[in-house]
């Protein structure tokens, strides 16, 4: 959203929310909070509409490294997309390995047009529009990074259990129990 005239903006708003198929309001919406000097820019507009429903950075972070490099789809990644708990980041992610199974490349106006839910097709038409200023560390580092936090979530890790299984030893099973009943609850950083 580099596009300052108000006229050329409406112009392409409307061009983008005709090829994507979503509504111009949410075009807008994306154009104008993008635009704002205290923002941050295109990737924070996309973040926080991806995040107003209880998005998550992991979700996000597998998403966004799948639609850059979709290669990089394996059965992790298609596992790690049926933990999704954001619906339209699970949509948008099974949306993108179906297309790219079906197709053998990623083809952007074809998959956004594949998908009839218009909040996913604007996490997608966000991913496609956004400016690429690459990845803080090298993409398979953090899709691998982020499969292990999505992948993992509601287990133990095995040094809790090993706590876990020393209280219960040494006698102490209520202060095992409240540990596994807060990990069970998420009140536990596992």
């Amino acid at each position: 959203s580099k596009i300052k005239g108000v006229a050329e903006k409406d112009h392409y708003a409307a061009k983008v929310s005709s090829i994507v198929g979503i509504s111009a309001g949410t075009v807008y919406e994306a154009l104008n909070s993008s635009s704002q000097p205290s923002s941050g820019g295109a990737e924070k507009a996309l973040k926080e509409f991806v995040f107003s429903n209880g998005g998550n950075l992991h979700e996000m972070t597998i998403l966004k490294v799948v639609f850059s490099h979709p290669e990089m789809i394996c059965p992790e990644v298609e596992e790690a997309a049926g933990s999704f708990r954001d619906d339209s980041l699970k949509a948008a992610l099974a949306a993108l390995i179906t297309h790219y199974k079906k197709e053998g490349r990623l083809c952007h106006e074809g998959l956004i047009g594949d998908v009839g839910d218009e909040r996913t097709r604007a996490v997608l038409a966000g991913l496609a529009m956004k400016e690429t200023d690459g990845f803080i560390d090298r993409p398979d580092v953090m899709l691998k990074d982020c499969l292990k936090k999505v992948l993992g979530r509601g287990k133990l890790k095995s040094t809790t259990e090993e706590m876990i299984r020393r209280l219960e030893d040494s006698g102490r099973k209520d202060a095992a129990l409240k540990i596994r009943e807060g990990a069970s609850r998420g009140a536990v950083k596992q």
